[in-house]
């Protein structure tokens, strides 16, 4: 059974270096997107797997097996949905559009990112997001999803998405004259390391401490006594900063 998982919808001074490998844990590798899928529910069919990128990545068998996270109940609509099944990590936050103009009165999809069981996920959490968001609005604006002709575009424009983050990490895609994708795969920032009171802070790159008047003015006070010697404590009491 897969387990499924909600999402929430997430220098120049040096004083210690944090463990190459607690760093490396935060690295994003856009390599990591396996692939991307198009999934509706369709009112004959039930879930139903519309386009996926790369062409047969996933069988109909693996998609019936786990479509119940993917085309959810709609209470689900709008929350970041994750689960692990097949040997990796599927990330999307399902759609449900409510208009009478729909068969049943909605309109349900999901864009999902087919991920390494490995993957760093919080940098695709945002991209599983906007995605979301990009088709919604496409959908109420032109009716991209739901009209036989325009949907027939939607294959390529997928395809190019799933290239450019699977390849260079970033995409920007042309819909129309006045609507473009951009999406880019951001690195996730290390914790920032608890500065302790034993620790002696080391100017690294002096010259840029001339340009630091926009730093915060308590900072400006502590600066005068990073000597290389003195540790964080007795530099607090010299600043007469608490």
């Amino acid at each position: 059974m897969a387990s499924v998982s909600l999402r929430r919808s997430s220098g120049d001074v040096e004083a210690g270096l944090e463990p190459l490998a607690a760093v490396f844990r935060h690295a994003v590798r856009h390599t990591d997107l396996q692939a991307l899928l198009f999934c509706e529910f369709h009112t004959a069919l039930g879930p139903n797997m519309v386009f996926q990128s790369p062409h047969k990545f996933l069988s109909k068998e693996k998609f019936t097996s786990i479509d119940k996270y993917i085309i959810t109940k709609p209470e689900l609509s709008g929350r970041l949905v994750c689960f692990t099944e097949h040997g990796y990590r599927f990330l999307g936050q399902p759609v449900d559009i409510a208009d009478d103009q729909y068969d049943r009165n909605h309109l349900l999809f999901n864009l999902v990112l087919v991920l390494s069981l490995d993957a760093n996920i919080q940098p695709f959490e945002r991209i599983a997001a906007k995605l979301a968001r990009y088709m919604r609005q496409l959908e109420l604006e032109t009716a991209m999803l739901s009209n036989h002709e325009s949907r027939q575009t939607l294959e390529p424009i997928f395809e190019s998405i799933f290239y450019g983050l699977s390849t260079k990490g970033q995409c920007a895609v042309e819909i129309n004259p006045s609507t473009v994708i951009r999406l880019r795969l951001l690195q996730e920032p290390p914790p920032v390391r608890q500065i302790k009171p034993y620790m002696v802070p080391i100017v690294t790159r002096p010259k840029l401490l001339r340009k630091c008047g926009q730093m915060d003015q308590v900072v400006l006070r502590l600066i005068p006594f990073f000597d290389g010697i003195s540790y964080m404590k007795r530099i607090a009491y010299l600043a007469q900063v608490d």
